[in-house]
This record gives C-alpha cells, structure tokens and sequence, in this order.
C-alpha cells in the first residue's frame, strides 16, 4: 500500500470516528428531548416535597447529558480538525521527498 493511500486511510478512518462521536451527540440530545418531555409530565401530575426534590435531581441529570452530548461535539470537531491538518502536514512532508 503506498503512502498516499495510508495518508487517506487514516484520514478517512479518524473522520468516520469523528462521525461516530456527532451521531452519539444527537442521540444524547434525542433522548434528552424525550426525558424532557417526560419531565414536563411529571411536573403536572406530582407535586409536593418529594415531586420537587426529584424533579431537581432530574434536571441536575439532564444538565448532564446536555453538557456530554455538547463535549462529543467538540471532541469530534477536535478530531476532524486534527485529522485534516495531519493529512495536510503528511502530503507535504510527501511532496518533500
């Protein structure tokens, strides 16, 4: 395999885990969605002292999942970032020899 091909190969293979890393982050905020939702649910039916500490502790999670669903986000733009500079440095560094 030439060194061409391997440059790409692993540009293709870091940008498909890059993509990985956004599906998981759309997930993430999906089902955030749908707990919320639920959330709101639950905020009509129940009250009382235990409704509000349980609801407290439900946001304090959802907060949670946002702010994960948010660094997947930015680890995969790392990543694509990072793989489109190598990719660059190493055709130069080719384009050397």
């Amino acid at each position: 395999m030439s060194g061409l091909s391997i440059i790409y190969m692993n540009f293709d293979r870091a940008n498909a885990q890059a993509e990985e890393l956004s599906c998981l982050a759309r997930d993430l905020r999906s089902i955030n969605g749908d707990y919320e939702d639920c959330l709101l649910r639950i905020r009509a039916y129940w009250t009382g002292d235990n409704s509000k500490a349980f609801l407290e502790k439900a946001d304090s999670v959802k907060n949670k999942v946002d702010k994960t669903a948010s660094k997947a986000d930015s680890a995969a733009q790392t990543i694509s970032d990072i793989a489109e500079q190598t990719k660059n440095a190493e055709l130069e560094a080719m384009e050397l020899l």
